[in-house]
């Protein structure tokens, strides 16, 4: 697909087959006070790939700012998990029996089996759901992945919050490597996305790069990693087989 139609994308073009739903950024703690809110968001039905990466970098902004580097940091050292500090860690979500629905469930918000922490924004963000969920893509792991539709028809939980970006994962400090597989799902529309890894000493790497409908595996290094935030706006978005090491 050529630069030209790509930026014309928008959700609204593709079957919404993705029950309704929608989300929120760090409860008590990591990256609060104001620090990464959100500002007015163009929605699915009028925004392009050109909007979708206009909010990436907004985000990304308040990420790299002294502010927001200085929140992760903080969230960094008061790591819910220190019991995982330096150990490797993989999750993969199938430990839970998970609905197909986003409606039946709630987002994914502190620790999950005591492997990591996940934090959406203001009752936002993802969650784990079985592969019956339509994204019209099997999980890698079978049979649940971690779950975001921010689409015409967004994910909304019954509390009323939305599946979608920015998501935070703390694993604790002493990691020097995180891999985790992404993917926009079936043939819904590509994305720009960023990936963030932090620790105490601040921000360790970043990748951006735009999604795919196939499984992609996307790895980050530093030298002392305490966690990884997901920046961006898709419309879709499954996350799977997530490590560190």
């Amino acid at each position: 697909m050529n630069a030209a139609p790509l930026a014309a994308l928008s959700c609204a073009l593709f079957p919404v087959l993705v029950p309704r739903a929608e989300a929120p950024f760090p409860p008590d703690g990591a990256l609060q006070g104001g620090r990464i809110r959100e500002e007015s968001t163009p929605t699915a039905a009028t925004r392009s790939f050109d909007a979708d990466l206009d909010e990436l970098l907004r985000q990304l902004d308040l990420v790299l700012s002294p502010a927001g580097e200085l929140a992760l940091r903080d969230a960094a050292r008061r790591s819910p998990l220190p019991a995982t500090a330096g150990r490797s860690v993989t999750i993969d979500f199938d430990q839970v029996s998970a609905p197909c629905l986003f409606m039946q469930t709630k987002p994914l918000a502190g620790s999950f089996l005591h492997l990591a922490s996940f934090f959406g924004r203001e009752g936002n963000g993802g969650t784990v759901l079985d592969q019956c969920s339509n994204f019209l893509l099997n999980a890698r792991s079978q049979p649940n992945f971690l779950a975001f539709n921010d689409s015409d028809s967004p994910g909304v939980y019954p509390s009323g919050g939305v599946a979608r970006l920015p998501e935070l994962l703390l694993f604790g400090e002493g990691h020097t490597e995180v891999t985790l597989y992404l993917s926009h799902g079936g043939f819904w529309a590509p994305a720009p996305l960023s990936i963030v890894a932090f620790g105490p000493g601040g921000i360790e790497d970043m990748e951006m790069f735009v999604t795919t409908n196939a499984w992609v595996a996307h790895t980050l290094s530093g030298t002392n990693i305490a966690g990884i935030v997901l920046l961006g706006n898709p419309c879709f978005l499954v996350v799977d087989d997530v490590s560190a090491d």
